[in-house]
């Protein structure tokens, strides 16, 4: 007798987090329950049982997307972690960062974004169907993966000029995105190459932030691409829709440059 197809598609998706639980043991090691109870809210979830789905910015090397990183209680969870903080009780203060040893909360979500990229090899999917990796293995198992970070909270209309990152920091960067949505313009920087097509006009990507996204930055993405944020009005649209634009707040993980 042939079986249900919804019961065929239980029996997938329970093997299926049989595997993922099993490689994560196989990875990190086995978690005591205090440990699994600490680090309950931030474990990969997607609704519907869906994993989420890596996008490769085609037009940019190097600038993946995760539109479904955190789920909305992990979001909570981490804005109240930040709120714990205290770094943004005055309404003059919108950033604040840390070096070295990092908030506990700040290192487990590095360490969820280890999971998930390296959960990746498995079981997510690029929307083309080909295996590519979010990020490279010399990054994501440098240790630590990131010792720097970044909590920006921007008001309605406020945003960020185009820049690339310091070159203090090292390649590979994370920046989470959490409360109202965006989009991030990433525009190449004059190179030898641009100068010779002077003709060809300036690219300019755009890229969609809903809240609980993660956008990866190495190679090209990180060096040779400015990314700014321009919130005035008429600025901020997507497919011919404006956003309406509300507080949001972007976590930002980098890595020093060892000295020297």
């Amino acid at each position: 007798m042939n079986r249900d197809v919804s019961e065929i598609q239980w029996i997938v998706c329970v093997r299926r987090k049989e595997e993922q639980k099993q490689i994560l043991i196989e990875v990190f090691g086995e978690l005591s329950d205090s440990q699994e109870d600490n680090h309950r809210h931030l474990q990969p979830e997607a609704p519907n049982n869906r994993v989420p789905i890596w996008h490769r910015i085609e037009e940019v090397n190097g600038l993946w997307l995760c539109r479904e990183f955190l789920s909305p209680e992990q979001q909570s969870s981490l804005l109240s972690a930040i709120e714990n903080e205290g770094w943004f009780t005055q309404s003059s203060h919108n950033q604040a960062m840390g070096f070295g040893d990092l908030p506990s909360w700040a290192t487990e979500l590095s360490a969820h974004i280890r999971k998930v990229v390296w959960l990746s090899k498995y079981v997510f999917e690029c929307e083309d169907g080909e295996k590519y990796c979010p990020l490279p293995s010399d990054l994501l198992w440098r240790e630590p993966l990131f010792d720097q970070l970044i909590v920006n909270v921007y008001q309605p209309g406020e945003g960020i000029c185009g820049h690339v990152d310091l070159m203090r920091f090292d390649d590979g960067i994370a920046i989470t995105s959490l409360e109202s949505a965006c989009v991030v313009h990433f525009t190449q920087v004059k190179t030898d190459e641009c100068e010779e097509r002077r003709d060809a006009p300036i690219k300019k990507i755009p890229v969609y932030l809903n809240p609980g996204s993660l956008v990866l930055m190495w190679g090209e993405a990180r060096y040779i691409w400015k990314h700014e944020i321009n919130r005035q009005l008429g600025f901020q649209v997507w497919e011919g829709q404006e956003i309406c634009q509300k507080k949001r707040t972007s976590i930002t993980l980098r890595k020093l440059c060892p000295t020297g």
